[in-house]
């Protein structure tokens, strides 16, 4: 509530100086909106997880935006979620926006929730991005969401035949690298790509 003292102080501070009346109404519409609608977030991250769960329906599909594979994309739905559950924008990286369909490309309001660092890692569980993909939408769909244009099965070329003469380049080609010693250099327990 440290805010809001310091917002009723503004407005007094304003009140005895000489600014205008519209001036002067504005602060204080301002002050009431603070008081009767909007939640800090610093308040509202204090309530349990389940009561800022309330508005989740994981019924409603997940709304997915281009961007990277792994999502990251949900802090643009900072400005929404503060509207929606009239509550402050948080600033820094203290509150997340959590993903309750565990989907991280998912920008549909009703999955998403505020959170603390905590329980966005906690939600993450050591289940991999690709695991609840292929839990949710199968297999085959999951790698035809997954690959790349021209990929259907999200492989490269692993598995996929290749000429008798193509995998002799590929063999001859690295024999010549290992033997010239810049292909691998063994250090205890593991090995390191040299560069050329």
């Amino acid at each position: 509530m440290a805010a809001m003292s310091v917002l009723e102080a503004d407005v007094e501070r304003r009140e005895s100086s000489s600014l205008s009346l519209g001036t002067k109404i504005f602060d204080i519409i301002k002050l009431l909106i603070y008081n009767i609608y909007m939640v800090l977030i610093e308040d509202y991250i204090t309530q349990s997880k389940e009561s800022r769960q309330t508005h989740l329906d994981l019924s409603s599909p997940c709304i997915e935006r281009g961007g990277p594979v792994n999502g990251g994309l949900s802090s643009y739905c900072k400005g929404l979620m503060a509207h929606l559950l009239d509550t402050s924008i948080p600033s820094g990286h203290k509150i997340h926006i959590c993903h309750a369909c565990n989907n991280g490309k998912c920008s549909n309001p009703k999955h998403l929730y505020w959170g603390t660092a905590q329980e966005n890692r906690l939600d993450q569980g050591s289940e991999t991005i690709w695991d609840r993909m292929v839990a949710k939408y199968g297999y085959k769909e999951a790698c035809k969401r997954n690959s790349r244009k021209g990929n259907t099965f999200g492989s490269g070329n692993k598995g996929k035949a290749k000429s008798a003469e193509h995998s002799a380049k590929i063999a001859t080609s690295v024999k010549a690298k290992h033997e010239a010693g810049n292909y691998y250099t063994n250090k205890p327990g593991r090995k390191v790509r040299v560069t050329e």
